[in-house]
């Protein structure tokens, strides 16, 4: 138990909780010169989204917070609250059990809980095969429906929403996008979001993204993850539908002279293929690059990469690129010299708020991880 413990402490103070809470939230607010973070509480016991002046206070370094309205953080007031698997839990509407399992994963046993399975395994009958591992899959449950134009005025608002955010009709159709209108009750953080399922190469459903519409109550999470599921061992996408059939990325051939670019989420993937096309475009999930992705991506010819995390990632894009340059022959990162950068991400593209072209400039001058020039970017302000 001690050991489990341990490895579950590792795991929490070695956790981005800023680049967290900036992947779930809009309208955060920056302590100057401090690791403090502003945002509207969301405590299901407490403000539950009334709070409309920033009291949830978040000292993502200390991993401390405390809501000035409600108690949200506070021992006495909200007991349980100040830990860091209570805080996702709440933020993500999951059973605190599969955050903590997540968490878990993370980060590597230590020799004596490895000794601890081998000894398992050495005293195991025999005879007893070993446990196969299951691949995950998902099916949608009751609540949620093809996103389809034109089949009634609920659904109008969902397929209004993802045309206004940029997505084109075959983009919807192909990608096969749902919406959740009303899920039931182990799904209702789902409610008012337009998903993305998230496929294999094989087209089998592992995973899903939902994005909530711009009216969800305040304290919502703008993205949501499907709950125990292999998301991060998957990117997005990895092939699409046309006519009931599935055709795998494994099946469109890439010149090798195009480097795939690596995004962060579904709508930077779509904003960056939209402005050059030959280039395959794929989202990771987030600030993270798994062994698994990087087996996907050579299982599909690439041998060169080019990183387009946000700029104001730089320690993740440090860690990805030293990575990445294992296993590819070439890593770049998008260098995002534009002011847009400033107001605009990827995925803006899609709404047309910048021109296209900009894409394409920095693609351009995409700067080289082996290269004096990437230190130096490092390393700006």
């Amino acid at each position: 138990m001690r050991e489990g413990t341990s490895r579950l402490q590792r795991a929490i103070e070695r956790f981005d909780l800023e680049a967290y809470i900036e992947e779930h939230f809009d309208n955060i607010r920056y302590a100057a010169h401090s690791s403090e973070m502003r945002l509207n509480c969301f405590s299901p016991k407490g403000c539950d989204g009334s709070d409309i002046e920033h009291k949830l206070y978040i000292n993502h370094e200390k991993k401390q917070w405390i809501c000035f309205k409600c108690g949200y953080g506070k021992r006495d007031v909200q007991p349980g609250t100040g830990s860091l698997i209570r805080l996702m839990a709440d933020i993500e509407g999951l059973h605190p059990v599969q955050i903590r399992a997540r968490l878990l994963e993370m980060v590597e046993p230590t020799p004596a809980e490895e000794f601890e399975d081998v000894l398992r395994m050495a005293f195991a009958a025999e005879d007893e095969p070993p446990p196969k591992e299951e691949l995950r899959v998902i099916t949608f449950p009751k609540g949620f429906y093809l996103l389809q134009q034109g089949t009634g005025r609920v659904v109008d608002r969902y397929y209004h929403y993802a045309v206004g955010r940029g997505l084109d009709h075959n983009e919807i159709r192909s990608f096969n996008l749902h919406f959740c209108h009303m899920g039931s009750k182990d799904f209702r953080p789902w409610s008012n979001r337009i998903v993305f399922p998230v496929h294999d190469l094989d087209g089998t459903l592992r995973s899903a993204v939902g994005r909530c519409l711009p009216n969800a109550r305040k304290g919502t999470p703008k993205w949501l993850n499907w709950p125990d599921t292999d998301i991060g061992d998957l990117l997005w996408p990895l092939g699409f539908h046309h006519k009931g059939d599935w055709t795998s990325a494994r099946d469109v051939v890439a010149s090798e002279e195009y480097p795939t670019i690596l995004v962060e989420g579904v709508f930077d993937a779509r904003g960056a293929q939209r402005a050059r096309l030959l280039h395959p475009c794929r989202c990771t999930f987030g600030k993270k690059i798994s062994d698994s992705q990087i087996e996907l991506l050579l299982e599909l010819g690439v041998t060169k990469v080019i990183l387009a995390w946000d700029k104001d990632a730089k320690t993740e894009i440090k860690a990805a690129t030293a990575r990445l340059q294992e296993s590819f022959d070439e890593v770049s990162v998008f260098p995002f010299r534009s002011g847009v950068w400033n107001h605009y991400d990827l995925g803006d593209a899609l709404c047309k708020k910048y021109d296209l072209s900009l894409i394409e400039q920095e693609l351009r001058n995409a700067i080289p991880v082996d290269s004096d020039e990437f230190l130096a970017w490092l390393f700006e302000e």
